[in-house]
């Protein structure tokens, strides 16, 4: 599984994976990069190389939703990357965050 997330707040991204490892009926690999383990470069041609690889790996994408979510110009990508490799997409709004929400970056068109 891929967590989009945004890094201003890695957090969030702990609190629901611990939640989903709690759970004894899941069995969770992650393919994000986070603050602890970056894709080290500076060239965005390999961070995006190496995220649709990460997201090609992944059964599922898990979109975490807020205020700093939806201005994230990777977020976006990424999701975008996730639906051209025609990998589902779950969003999740962490608590307090619901009002915070830019919808479009989290409804399909189709």
């Amino acid at each position: 599984m891929f967590i989009s997330h945004s890094w201003q707040y890695n957090n969030t991204l702990e609190v629901l994976r611990t939640l989903i490892n709690a759970r004894a009926y899941f069995s969770a690999t992650y393919e994000e990069s986070t603050k602890d383990k970056p894709i080290n470069s500076d060239s965005e041609s390999n961070i995006k190389t190496r995220l649709t690889q990460k997201n090609g790996n992944s059964d599922i994408i898990l979109a975490l939703a807020g205020m700093y979510a939806s201005r994230s110009s990777w977020m976006e990508w990424e999701l975008d990357k996730a639906i051209e490799l025609g990998i589902p997409i779950v969003g999740v709004i962490p608590r307090g965050q619901g009002k915070n929400i830019n919808h479009s970056l989290y409804t399909i068109n189709s």
